[in-house]
């Protein structure tokens, strides 16, 4: 005959199943996991508290802020064929991640305010990370796929896909690198596994991390393989040459997408320079003929730059809280 134990003394345990066995919790160390928790908890820095706190509230629908993320989060997986392109579509991610941002700064609905976690010259810093985690982690999927809705239906894809194949059987010379000796194979496989890695991140600050250590690595490999300092003129032919061995297509969504998403505050500098370099390599392969290969940016392609430097980075009034009216999402 099996012993089960009278209800009184089971209802201070909690069973837990392990393996089809079973191991008894007494409640009492219920509360001191609780506490540990807690515990872990307090021991964030003040920056991952802001942007726990901040993420909570974005998931939270009985408040106005988490009404505004979970309603635009449902508009664009509800409505993916609203836009007129992709970068029209990105364009309108950023704002809303600017104008929540704003918000954020002047709603009470922060508690504790952010300002008595971070310093004021840090707050719109956090603030950004947290719109990567409550804004662009969860629609990742659904951006990748709206973009690649966009090249599939120009014949984009299909082009640039032919283009990398033609490209990658081109020596150096060809590509326009000149007196620089290229990464070896080792070398291409290692930067094509951080172009893959870079797709697996949602936060467009940290895919332009990524960027920077390949570009990094390239320059390096130039200088130790030649012996002399290379400027930014030698460097786009090689950055092309190397993007084109790579052969990783969707590189050309993940450069729209951090030109598009990232902080306008992080184009001044390194970031912006390789951005804009990574772009430069990869319309020159958009633009690759056999015949001829471009060795240097067309007028178009520079001026497209140019109006894309100024207008992210252009300083803009920063919207009000009178601005955010839902009827963008209707």
């Amino acid at each position: 005959m099996r012993f089960r134990p009278s209800y009184k003394s089971r209802r201070g345990r909690v069973g837990v199943s392990l393996n089809g066995g079973s191991f008894i919790l007494p409640r009492s160390l219920k509360g001191r996991f609780s506490k540990v928790s807690g515990m872990f908890s307090s021991l964030m820095t003040p920056e991952k508290r802001a942007v726990k706190r901040v993420t909570e509230l974005s998931r939270n629908k009985s408040t106005y802020f988490g009404c505004l993320v979970q309603d635009y989060i449902s508009f664009v997986q509800e409505n993916r064929s609203c836009h007129t392109s992709g970068m029209d579509f990105l364009q309108t991610v950023r704002q809303f991640m600017t104008q929540t941002k704003a918000y954020l700064r002047q709603t009470s609905e922060l508690d504790p305010p952010i300002e008595s976690l971070i310093p004021e010259d840090q707050i719109d810093r956090v603030l950004e990370k947290a719109m990567h985690k409550c804004v662009l982690k969860p629609l990742k999927s659904v951006i990748e796929a709206i973009l690649h809705d966009f090249q599939e239906s120009s014949g984009a894809w299909r082009q640039l896909r032919e283009n990398l194949a033609l490209a990658k059987t081109k020596r150096p010379q060809e590509m326009g690198v000149d007196g620089a000796v290229p990464p070896d194979a080792v070398a291409i496989e290692k930067i094509r596994q951080k172009f893959v890695s870079m797709r697996k991140v949602y936060s467009p600050e940290k895919k332009v991390s990524l960027l920077l250590r390949v570009c990094k690595l390239i320059y390096t490999i130039m200088q130790d393989n030649s012996g002399r300092m290379f400027g930014a003129d030698d460097f786009l032919p090689m950055l092309t040459y190397v993007v084109a061995q790579c052969d990783v297509p969707q590189l050309d969504a993940e450069i729209q997408y951090m030109m598009e998403l990232l902080d306008p505050t992080l184009l001044q500098g390194e970031g912006g320079y390789y951005l804009t370099s990574a772009y430069g390599a990869m319309a020159l392969i958009k633009n690759f003929q056999e015949e001829q290969a471009a060795r240097v940016l067309s007028s178009e392609v520079r001026n497209t730059l140019h109006q894309w430097h100024r207008r992210r980075t252009t300083p803009r009034s920063a919207p009000s809280v009178d601005d955010f009216q839902v009827s963008h999402l209707s």
